[in-house]
């Protein structure tokens, strides 16, 4: 079975009355969903977008923190409330990353952070954050987004500074003058 579907402002589609996160470059846009018995294809002109298993019966949900990270980091105050909340853990380590950070600063100030965790693993490898993240919780520090991000991304050593080369053009006028 084929749909034609509208992408949400909050990156998702619905089909057959299950709720599927997206890429967020894909909203307000129109995309084209073919529906196989265990599995969804998603195409936006032409090309094939997205592959996800298909959730069977109706009103449940396949969130991707990858696809909705990008507008929540903007807006932490939502993480308290966001009503697919619980898809924003992508393993174990984080949701203790975010026990840790809650227990250190409650309220907005662990959201922030944790949403700050997130947009890491987004936009750099989710195994090296959740590798480090595992790393400060077994030495019992703060998980703090800031370190996380020091071990991710550990300081890069200067470049050596290369003098330019100084060209001698006179063999090649010399090989000009000889062919004229």
């Amino acid at each position: 079975k084929e749909l034609e579907v509208w992408v949400s402002q909050n990156s998702t589609i619905n089909v057959l009355s299950n709720l599927y996160s997206v890429p967020p470059r894909l909203m307000r846009h129109k995309v084209r969903v073919r529906i196989f018995e265990d599995h969804l294809v998603v195409f936006y002109g032409g090309v094939a977008i997205q592959e996800m298993a298909r959730l069977s019966g109706r009103s449940h949900h396949a969130i991707d923190y990858r696809h909705v990270i990008w507008s929540l980091v903007q807006k932490p105050g939502a993480f308290a409330r966001y009503r697919y909340r619980e898809a924003l853990f992508p393993s174990l380590t984080f949701r203790r990353a975010y026990a840790a950070l809650h227990c250190a600063q409650p309220g907005t100030a662990a959201d922030a952070a944790y949403l700050r965790l997130l947009h890491l693993a987004a936009s750099t490898q989710e195994s090296e954050v959740q590798a480090a993240l595992e790393l400060l919780l077994e030495q019992g520090q703060l998980p703090a987004p800031e370190r996380v991000q020091e071990l991710v991304h550990p300081a890069r050593p200067a470049l050596a500074q290369m003098p330019a080369p100084e060209v001698d053009l006179a063999p090649y006028d010399a090989l000009l003058g000889e062919g004229a």
